[in-house]
């Protein structure tokens, strides 16, 4: 096997950008689940106009936990 056809090689620059990716999606992670828990600890879903607060919030959870499984990917050597 040659050094060139190496399987799961990250390089310096992936570990570096995954490593940023996952610092960014527990920032993100900690944002949207503190709202969401606080929207349900204050005030619940009984008032509809908390509604949008929590799809926002549901959304940027969403969004922390998409970007923890691509900077995982990104340091673990799945992209090249």
């Amino acid at each position: 096997m040659s050094y060139d056809n190496r399987p799961g090689r990250p390089s310096t620059g992936n570990v570096i950008a995954g490593v940023f990716l996952i610092l960014v999606a527990l920032a993100l992670i900690l944002t949207g689940g503190g709202c969401t828990v606080a929207i349900f600890m204050f005030g619940g879903l009984s008032d509809t106009s908390m509604l949008p607060m929590l799809l926002i919030s549901l959304a940027i959870l969403g969004g922390g936990c998409a970007a923890m499984y691509f900077g995982v990917r990104l340091v673990s050597g799945k992209y090249d």
